[in-house]
């Protein structure tokens, strides 16, 4: 959901159509990427960790977390229609304003 998120708002700012294409293509080779990763994580251990390598928290504690639930109620707000990208994403269209 973030991803739409993202492309809604960079479909606001001036950015040259080639490089609007490259940063598509890229998505999409990424989002490949992960779900043949997660795929390949759910074969060798037979489903998915708790935590992943790296992570400080598990999986369920992030996605009990006030910063990840409030996010996510944003995104499910964009998704129906009830909030704008720049509520989500606000700021211009310079790079650091797309951390999420």
């Amino acid at each position: 959901m973030f991803r739409r998120v993202l492309a809604a708002k960079m479909a606001q700012c001036p950015i040259p159509e080639d490089a609007l294409k490259r940063y598509q293509q890229r998505t999409t080779v990424l989002l490949k990427m992960e779900k043949d990763r997660i795929k390949k994580i759910v074969e060798e251990r037979g489903g998915l960790p708790d935590r992943i390598e790296g992570m400080t928290v598990t999986c369920h504690e992030h996605q009990t977390s006030p910063a990840y639930v409030g996010m996510l109620d944003k995104l499910n707000a964009y998704v129906e229609g009830r909030m704008a990208p720049d509520a989500i994403i606000p700021g211009g269209c310079d790079a650091t304003a797309f951390t999420p």
